[in-house]
C-alpha cells in the first residue's frame, strides 16, 4: 500500500511542479511551484504512511503475532518508525532529479 501512496505522491508532486498553463505563461523553467507545494504533499503522505502502521496490524490480526515476539514494545515502536521513516525517504528520493549522461 505505501508503493499507492508514494506513486500518488510523486504524480502530484509532477502534477503541481509542471502545471502547463504555468510553464507556458513564465516562459522560464522554474521549480519554484514544487518547492512550494512539496511540503504541502508530505502533509498529506507523512500521516497517510503512519497511521496504516498500527490499523494494518489490528486489521489483519497480526498484532498478536507482533506482540508474541521476543521483542518489546518500545522495539516495535521503533520498527516501525524506522519504516515509515524509510518509506518517506524512498519518496522523497524518487522526487530527485535524474542526472543522466549528456
Amino acid at each position: 500500500m505505501a508503493y499507492v501512496f508514494i506513486v500518488i505522491f510523486l504524480v502530484l508532486a509532477a502534477w503541481f511542479t509542471f502545471l502547463p498553463r504555468r510553464i507556458f505563461r513564465a516562459r522560464s523553467a522554474d521549480l519554484e511551484p514544487f518547492f512550494i507545494f512539496h511540503p504541502w504533499l508530505y502533509l498529506f503522505l507523512i500521516p497517510a504512511i503512519s497511521m496504516r502502521l498500527w490499523s494494518e496490524e489490528r486489521r489483519s490480526g497480526s498484532i498478536e503475532l507482533l506482540m508474541t515476539q521476543p521483542i518489546t514494545l518500545w522495539q516495535a515502536v521503533v520498527g516501525k518508525f524506522l519504516a515509515a521513516w524509510a518509506c518517506a525517504a524512498l519518496a522523497l528520493a524518487l522526487d530527485f532529479p535524474r542526472s543522466g549522461s549528456r
